[in-house]
């Protein structure tokens, strides 16, 4: 390895010595993208596989400096990763998720079984469904990011859809600090 330091690039000497190698590195190149199937992790391995990570998981120890903060990191990753399949209203109702044939709960129907569920939300986006939902701890989601947007979709996405529950202006609804 010393004597391949101390080589020149120019130097025909140094060319016919590093010629092998390239050839070497090329092969190794071809023959480790050479045919070969690919099979993801089952989708049902994954999913077991987050649950019982977020088994471990305390949301206890986020602190946000407002729920100003934390509704603009929801809305964040809300827009970045759950409207292609759940659409800017949280309808589900999208041309992505039509064209993939997948069955997209709404978010903001007023019967959303997860509707009462802040630890439901985070389970489901953390952990995902073997259905199709992406799991989002294993793409890369943080902790907080699973907070934020899953606290966005409850107290900012639903009730700005749905409008208040109680008859109250949009900004009396039922939130965080409710």
């Amino acid at each position: 390895m010393k004597a391949l330091l101390r080589l020149r690039v120019g130097n025909p000497r140094t060319r016919a010595t590093l010629r092998p190698i390239a050839v070497l590195g090329s092969l190794l190149l071809l023959w480790g993208c050479s045919e070969h199937e690919f099979h993801p992790p089952d989708s049902e391995d994954r999913v077991a596989a987050a649950a019982a990570m977020f088994a471990d998981l305390s949301f206890d120890t986020l602190t946000w400096e407002s729920e100003d903060e934390r509704m603009f990191a929801g809305n964040l990753v809300y827009a970045t990763s759950c409207r292609r399949c759940h659409g800017t209203l949280g309808l589900g109702e999208t041309e992505y998720a039509r064209n993939r044939g997948l069955e997209i709960p709404s978010l903001v129907e007023a019967d959303w079984a997860l509707a009462d569920s802040l630890h439901g939300v985070r389970y489901r986006v953390f952990v995902g469904h073997e259905g199709g939902m992406p799991v989002f701890q294993l793409s890369g989601l943080s902790m907080a990011e699973v907070d934020a947007v899953s606290a966005y979709v409850l107290y900012q996405l639903r009730p700005d859809v749905l409008g208040p529950a109680d008859g109250t202006d949009a900004s009396g609804g039922s939130g965080p600090g409710s």
